[in-house]
């Protein structure tokens, strides 16, 4: 009856992330058309949601939730905040290791929500989600990186779904990745 039920167990956990690694691509790409449509509208200030819509449809966190606010949730700024002063949230490092890189995406892969951002002192400049997904070279010293989806509010034309981290920044050094605890 055990290994009947550790079966079982392990047929709903496989069950559960491979319906975890297909449904997010396409929510990711459905979100990502309108982010875009959203950008193109002048919609403004609800544009700036989607990395906290982002994060809520791939791993229903809904620390972001703000009634009120431009389409319901915090800005990239107000994330950012939020994020760094958080106790649900944990800095795992810099991304410009690869240990916290490989970190990251076991984390994402895990699901846990995961993040990595450029801090600045209004919040940050961006942030890109981590997520599900394989290590990849990406380029920068050497590193693999893991699978990420960025809204670009500044360059909507530059978001994706899909794409190693590294494509979101310029450098890796300085980026802060941050995991939901």
């Amino acid at each position: 009856m055990k290994k009947i039920t550790a079966l079982f167990s392990g047929v709903l956990l496989m069950g559960s992330l491979m319906s975890l690694t297909g449904d997010w691509k396409t929510s990711m790409a459905t979100m990502l058309t309108d982010f875009q449509t959203c950008k193109s509208a002048n919609k403004g200030a609800e544009c700036k949601t989607y990395c906290a819509k982002a994060i809520k449809t791939m791993y229903g966190v809904s620390d972001f939730d703000v009634a009120g606010k431009p389409g319901g949730m915090l800005d990239v700024n107000g994330v950012a905040n939020y994020i760094k002063k958080s106790s649900n949230w944990k800095l795992l490092g810099d991304a410009g290791t690869q240990d916290i890189l490989t970190q990251a995406q076991a984390s994402a892969n895990g699901n846990k929500a995961v993040v990595a951002m450029m801090p600045s002192d209004a919040g940050a400049d961006h942030i890109s989600v981590i997520a599900p997904g394989s290590l990849v070279s990406c380029g920068k010293a050497g590193l693999k990186c893991p699978n990420s989806v960025s809204f670009f509010i500044n360059n909507p034309d530059k978001s994706y779904v899909g794409k190693p981290l590294a494509y979101s920044f310029k450098s890796l050094e300085g980026i802060k990745i941050y995991v939901r605890n």
